[in-house]
């Protein structure tokens, strides 16, 4: 089952992408059993990441965890996994993703509260010491983004996607 409630057709994904590959880059959502052959007609139109979004669906994983091709295409590909779950859920879905793929979190990863003791900031923190991390979020453009990175700078080593083509452009130590 893919994780998205718009399903794993990619295909105007795809066509879009195909049209403007000088400018524009984009993340697919896939079936969990998607292998290389899968993933290099997406990439090369300019697929960068797969996505699961996990807001308002089951965060247990088991058919995801299990996806070593999947993975190792993404690797192989120099993709990144971007995920988005529900408030408080991030530390679970992180148990079950693999550890070496570089991974964007959306939405401000939801912790319950930007504080260092928030499990959700400690499973990001931990994540990033064994690979890379970044949080994603378009609340970062507003005036409320101001405050919400003020806060999550005192939460550790966790990077801050600014722009996220590819997740280059971030900020360390935020």
């Amino acid at each position: 089952m893919p994780c998205g409630f718009l399903g794993s057709d990619n295909t105007q994904l795809a066509a879009e992408l195909d049209q403007r590959q000088s400018v524009l880059r984009g993340f697919a959502v896939v079936e969990p059993g998607a292998t290389l052959q899968t993933l290099q007609p997406l990439h090369r139109v300019g697929v960068r990441s797969i996505r699961l979004n996990l807001a308002s669906m089951s965060h247990e994983l088991e058919s995801w965890s299990r996806s070593a091709r999947l993975w190792d295409a993404l690797a192989s590909l120099g993709w990144h996994l971007e995920v988005h779950t529900d408030i408080g859920r991030l530390p679970q879905v992180l148990t079950q993703m693999p550890g070496e793929l570089p991974l964007v979190i959306d939405h401000m990863a939801k912790p319950e509260a930007i504080l260092a003791n928030d499990a959700t900031v400690r499973a990001l923190s931990g994540r990033a010491q064994r690979g890379s991390a970044y949080i994603s979020s378009l609340v970062a453009l507003t005036g409320l983004g101001d405050c919400i990175l003020a806060n999550w700078r005192d939460c550790g080593s966790v990077s801050w996607a600014a722009r996220c083509q590819f997740c280059v452009s971030s900020e360390k130590g935020l």
